[in-house]
């Protein structure tokens, strides 16, 4: 994932190497939404021409959040892959009333305690107060 980020503005651009999608949180609607960044490569080669790309551009809103991880956080050996990403958006919801103060090292003891693989585990999570 290449995520950049302008701080003063919260504008973003999100492109992805074939990782799990980034999830940003809308803070004036309540709900969380899988952004559109996809892709196969980042920076090896300069034109993948026919390769399917999808990068966002947004904004990250005053009490809006990004988080982006690792696919070892929401995959479990036999299971689809949406599901722990489901498992994941409910344990992010039960972190709103907090307002996201236990920071992103809950969530992935939360989930790892749920049953995530031995793959590598880890979650950013950008939350503009």
């Amino acid at each position: 994932m290449h995520l950049s980020l302008e701080l003063a503005s919260g504008e973003y651009v999100i492109s992805s190497a074939g990782h799990p999608p980034a999830v940003h949180y809308d803070a004036a609607a309540g709900r969380w939404r899988l952004t559109r960044a996809r892709g196969i490569v980042l920076g090896v080669l300069p034109d993948l021409r026919g390769a399917a790309a999808e990068t966002e551009h947004g904004v990250l809103q005053r009490g809006d959040a990004l988080m982006l991880y690792t696919d070892g956080l929401v995959e479990s050996p036999g299971r689809d892959i949406d599901v722990g990403t489901d498992r994941l958006l409910g344990e992010a919801e039960r972190t709103l009333s907090s307002g996201f103060k236990a920071g992103a090292g809950a969530l992935v003891t939360n989930l790892q305690n749920a049953g995530a693989g031995s793959d590598d585990c880890a979650l950013i999570l950008l939350w503009r107060t």
